[in-house]
């Protein structure tokens, strides 16, 4: 699947997810993919993304967290979330659990895990 049909699909997940999500231009996209957001009866919710479209035996390593999470900060965003198909090195995790509720990341797992509620439907 080519990269830019990865993040429409990635995209329609997020939608489902009750998301209302803008993709960023192909090229500049300032470090970011899309932005997903959200509004309910609490307030509004606003995250930015970035796709790594891996092979499974190259992780996403601690500089894209790091970088994401300073796109978050600068565009004063509630969350970043980077998701792969692959999955994340022990350094990246251990960043993304210190800002919990500011870095949300998303593997090959959780991406499996979505697309079989999209299979069903739910």
């Amino acid at each position: 699947m080519p990269p830019r049909r990865f993040e429409e699909f990635v995209a329609e997940l997020l939608e489902r997810h009750g998301y209302t999500v803008t993709l960023t231009p192909q090229t500049r996209d300032g470090g970011k993919d899309m932005y997903a957001a959200r509004r309910d009866d609490v307030g509004s919710f606003l995250y930015v993304v970035e796709y790594k479209r891996h092979a499974p035996d190259r992780p996403v390593g601690v500089g894209v967290v790091r970088a994401l999470h300073g796109v978050a900060q600068h565009e004063r965003v509630n969350a970043a979330m980077v998701m792969t198909t692959s999955y994340f090195t022990a350094p990246a995790r251990e960043f993304a659990s210190d800002l919990r509720y500011q870095v949300s990341l998303k593997d090959y797992l959780d991406l499996r895990h979505w697309l079989d509620r999209y299979r069903s439907g739910a």
